[in-house]
């Protein structure tokens, strides 16, 4: 039944973004590429206005986001409903390391590669488990995972702050220079956008992609042709928390605090949105998906407070 809808949903988002797929089809790879580099540079020096160059921080993250995911769900096949577990995680983790909360101000350099590193873990401890169920089974497990988390968020208090959150967060200092301004995040956190898209496109293309494209079209098949299962499986677990934890890092950076209202249902709802909307599987799709829920949104959301 879930492998119904999803063929459904997939047919209508294809049947949907069909003419633009012609349309851009004419254009050669490289120019696409260079056109949408372009437009994300020009974009906060054309418009001068912060709240919409801050809208365009918020796309990058979702680009780092929506990568992460769709390494495990849409280059692999494997439905993780829990993966927001890691974007707290690593959110709190800098948080943690770059407050009052315990005393300690480590700075964004050191604390980046730390909150990396403990949503790997964590990639582990659900990824290893993970083996043993397929399909809507393995939904479920993620899923308790993430309320698991989302429980300790708000029961820790000592090391969270509960439902009050973190605030008062370190902010980054880049070669002496405190990122404080909306232009200043846009242009550095754009640069680690580019960063992950860079990556997700080498995995995609590399004997790990072909592996993991493999699993997700037929995992016997595979197996029949020397794909290790449980090593890739997990591999893939972790390498969406490395990248998902960047982004809740970065996510707690650019808020300068943490909150639990952050990792909600909604947000696992809207970084599938961004990656089915995109193209599973598809890295360039991502970004182009994650800037049309961020914009479409907001827009919609300014033309109900004109209406009222």
């Amino acid at each position: 039944m879930a492998e119904s809808s999803n063929a459904q949903a997939g047919g209508f988002v294809g049947r949907v973004t069909a003419p633009i797929t012609r349309l851009t089809s004419r254009v050669p790879l490289q120019a696409r590429y260079a056109l949408f580099a372009a437009a994300v540079i020009a974009f906060p020096l054309l418009i001068h206005n912060s709240y919409w160059t801050r809208v365009g921080v918020t796309v990058a993250i979702y680009v780092i986001l929506g990568n992460g995911l769709n390494v495990l769900a849409g280059i692999t096949g494997l439905l993780d409903m829990g993966f927001i577990a890691f974007y707290a995680i690593g959110a709190y983790t800098y948080a943690v390391l770059n407050s009052a909360q315990l005393g300690i101000h480590l700075g964004f350099w050191p604390s980046l590669p730390i909150a990396v590193v403990v949503a790997v873990i964590f990639g582990v401890v659900i990824g290893i488990p993970s083996l043993r169920v397929r399909g809507d089974y393995l939904a479920i497990v993620t899923l308790g995972f993430f309320y698991i988390v989302q429980r300790l968020i708000l029961n820790l208090d000592g090391l969270t702050n509960g439902p009050d959150g973190i605030s008062g967060v370190t902010r980054p200092v880049v070669f002496g220079l405190k990122i404080k301004s909306p232009i200043q995040y846009y242009y550095f956190y754009w640069i680690f956008a580019a960063i992950v898209f860079f990556i997700s496109v080498r995995l995609l293309y590399s004997r790990t992609g072909r592996a993991w494209a493999g699993i997700r079209d037929d995992e016997i098949t595979a197996s029949s042709m020397g794909v290790n299962l449980p090593r890739y499986r997990v591999f893939s677990f972790l390498t969406t928390a490395a990248i998902i934890g960047l982004a809740g890092a970065m996510l707690a950076a650019f808020q300068a605090g943490v909150f639990d209202k952050n990792f909600s249902l909604d947000e696992l709802v809207a970084v599938y949105l961004i990656v089915i909307l995109g193209g599973s599987g598809n890295p360039a799709g991502v970004a182009v998906g994650a800037l049309v829920y961020t914009f479409l949104g907001e827009l919609l959301r300014h033309c109900t407070k004109l209406g009222k």
